[in-house]
Parts: C-alpha cells; structure tokens; sequence
C-alpha cells in the first residue's frame, strides 16, 4: 500500500511537524493519479471527495475542513487549528506558464510563455480549476505581455524574462549559439520556436530556484508547468510510501510522470555534463512530461554541478571560462555541451534535472509506471487545427470537444502545440502581441 495524499500539520507546543496520510494502493495511484472515486475508509466518503487527494500542503485551516477534525481523524487526517499553521508549503512556476477544500494550501505555478495565447489562457483557467494555486507566475518576454497574462486570473503574477538571469537573454544565447556552433543561425526556427528562446525558456525554468524576482520567494518546493499543457483533473505532487507509516518521519517523494519523447541530443549533452548517462522510464519513454516538480536544494546543487566542470576549448569560451561558480556558468556549460549534430534538439530540463536527482536521491522519487498524458489531443494534427473551421477567428484554439473527449478517455492532461503546425499561423507578424486572446 502506499500514500497518494498526506496533510502536515504543526504541534502548537513544539512547532514540529506531524504528519498522517490516506492510503492507496500503487495500482490506483498510477492508473488515476488522484481522480479516486473510492476511499478505504467508509465513514470518511461524506467528509473526502476524491479532488481532496490533489496535493500535500504544509498548512492547513480548521475553519477549511468540513466536519471537522473528529471526522477527518477516521481518515488519518487532520486540521489543525489556524494559530497552528506555517504560511509557507507548495508553490508553481510557470514561464509563459490547490485546491482542496480540506486544506488550505500555498502553491506557485511558475512557467514560461513568449506571449499569451487562447491555449496558455485555458491551460491558466485548468490549473485553477484542478490545483487552485494562490499563485500562478508567468515569465514572458515583455511588459505588455505581462498586461495581457494577468487578465487570465486574479493569482496570475507576472515576470519578465530578462529580469532574471543575470547575463543571460536570447541575444546572449543567441550570440553564443552562432559563435560556438558556426552552422547555427540563432533566428532558425524549428517547430514553430526560436533556437536561442527555446534553450532560455529551458534556463528560465532551472534558474527560478535561485533566482526568481518575486515576493514572497519561492518555497522549498514548487511546480514548473508548461503553459501549452491543459490539466483534465486533479493532479498528484507527492506520494508517501506505505512502509511510512511504521515510522515517526514520512519520506515525501516528488511524484515524476511518464511518456515523453526520445530525441538522441538529450543524451550527450547529459553525458558531457555529469558523466553518466541520461535516465529513462522504466517503460523506456523519457522523463520530458512538461511539468516538474522542484526541490530547490537538489536544483541548486545539481547547477553548482554542471556548472563546476571544464569547457572545451572552444575559442566561444573564452568569456565564459572565466565566470565562478556562483553565477550562471551552468548555463554557458550546457550550451557548450551539445552536440553538434543535434543542436535544434541538444538539450532537456526536464530530462537531466530528474536524471541527475534520480542517479543522486533515488529515494525522492516516486516514478509512475504508465503515462497518464497525451501531448496533443486525439485525433492529432486534426484536432489542433479543427478550430480553423468551426471558429469565427479561424485560430487553433481549443475545442471545447476535444478537451471533453479527452477527460471521457480519462487522461489527466493533455497539450495543445499550436506552434508546431505552421498553418496554425502562430509566428505571423498579426499574432506577436497574442493569439487569440
């Protein structure tokens, strides 16, 4: 048996953490992550609906759980009182990229976007529905971006892009790529995407940890959503192992999802900087899954790692060489590990930071054992574009249809890509302010 829910409460004596949990089997968790429609404990079905199995919170409010705490303790769970709570759990980040009515959760949802689209507005309105993060954070490329992103929700926060990585932005990458690599044009796109944005979307999101401009900071853990993915139904962060329960501390293991794609330039990129080889899912897809929970030590000291190691001698490093480790030298130290060969594709964020977490603490991971996702909707390209002909606008927006269809089929999220189909007329210069919003 094993935890898929756990709440943290807080003694008012000592200010230490005590923990209970639900259990679930390991089957239920990884066939319908959180959406359980069945409790092990009868008494507790009138007090638990199966969307309070979402998250596990740090903190939680007596006046948020219904029937209170006498109900609640015939699941394991409690609430305690409001004096009792720590301001601070879970967080999301999303560069542009909780709800529970039994808990009161803080969560930050940072991704990143180039600019808002009808596709990052519904992925906005899902995470609300399904998480209900107090915070959304969005990076983008500019202020009036920003003006249009925070229309999206009341908890949307805003960032620009070049306000956080010192040093670093798409001309500094840009300027590299092409002085490292001479057949590489900077402005090249390649599905839909810059060469030189795409690698600092990537950068954006492993920098946040340490160097996200906002207040307050980040926690200690926090969620990185891609802003091009829709939740269907509740999601599941954490997981507590069943032989928890014998011991007095629960082991919190970050939930990692499945069925991302294989592309070959992940894999040196990986080696060069860590010197072991690129992990996988034990049903052999890739850890690249479009969201990802973080733990800011193991993020920091997995950039002080890379970042530690020699660069070629490359006549592009000659500036770079000389940076210390407690800049962004990681960053300088990925791009010069790609292969040349595989440039447009030459690295993964979401492929190495689970990778080297799993070769390092294998014991914070809980590796789900089927994919639960689709990254785009059924039906493919045809369903993207299906807005064309049925829409006033002619845009590829989501149809209402294929999100339904694709909760029916009991996916949990699904992602729609409008950038990689060139009729979808995405990079048009009448689409640079937004699309279709």
């Amino acid at each position: 048996m094993g935890h898929v829910y756990r709440q943290r409460a807080y003694n008012t004596v000592s200010k230490k953490p005590t923990t209970s949990a639900t259990d679930y089997s390991d089957d239920m968790f990884d066939e319908n992550i959180l959406a359980v429609n069945r409790l092990p404990h009868e008494s507790c079905q009138d007090v638990l609906e199966p969307h309070h199995l979402l998250l596990v919170w740090e903190s939680a409010s007596e006046n948020s759980c219904p029937g209170g705490g006498a109900h609640c303790m015939a699941c394991s769970l409690r609430c305690p009182r409001r004096s009792s709570v720590t301001e601070n759990s879970m967080q999301i980040v999303i560069h542009a990229k909780c709800h529970d009515s039994c808990v009161c959760g803080h969560v930050v949802c940072p991704g990143v976007a180039v600019k808002p689209t009808c596709v990052s507005k519904r992925a906005v309105e899902s995470l609300n529905t399904y998480l209900r993060p107090r915070r959304i954070i969005i990076v983008t490329t500019s202020a009036e971006a920003c003006t249009v992103f925070v229309t999206f929700a009341k908890n949307v926060q805003c960032v620009e892009e070049g306000s956080i990585l010192p040093g670093v932005s798409k001309e500094t990458v840009g300027e590299y790529l092409e002085a490292r690599y001479k057949s590489v044009d900077e402005n090249s796109e390649f599905h839909g995407r810059l060469l030189a944005g795409w690698y600092l979307q990537q950068f954006l999101k492993l920098g946040a940890a340490e160097y996200m401009p906002v207040e307050p900071e980040l926690s200690q853990y926090f969620l990185v959503w891609d802003l091009d993915m829709m939740l269907l139904r509740p999601l599941s962060l954490f997981y507590i192992p069943g032989a928890s329960r014998k011991v007095h501390h629960v082991q919190r293991q970050t939930v990692v999802n499945v069925g991302g794609n294989k592309l070959p330039g992940y894999e040196p990129s990986y080696k060069r900087l860590t010197g072991q080889d690129l992990e996988y899912a034990p049903d052999g897809t890739s850890f690249v899954t479009h969201w990802l929970v973080v733990y800011k030590p193991y993020m920091a000291e997995f950039l002080i790692s890379i970042g530690g190691g020699n660069f070629t001698d490359n006549p592009a490093n000659a500036l770079h060489l000389q940076m210390g480790e407690a800049s962004t030298r990681w960053v300088w130290r990925i791009l010069d590990s790609i292969d040349p060969k595989f440039v447009e594709t030459g690295f993964s964020e979401y492929a190495s930071y689970v990778s080297w977490v799993k070769q390092n603490y294998p014991e914070s991971q809980h590796v789900l054992k089927r994919r639960t996702w689709r990254r785009n909707p059924l039906g493919g390209k045809l369903a993207i574009i299906a807005g064309m002909y049925f829409r006033s606008d002619g845009l590829c927006c989501p149809m209402e249809w294929a999100v339904r269809l694709m909760r029916f089929f009991n996916y949990q999220y699904v992602g729609f890509e409008i950038g990689h189909y060139h009729v979808c007329g995405y990079t048009d210069e009448r689409h640079d302010k937004g699309y279709g919003v």
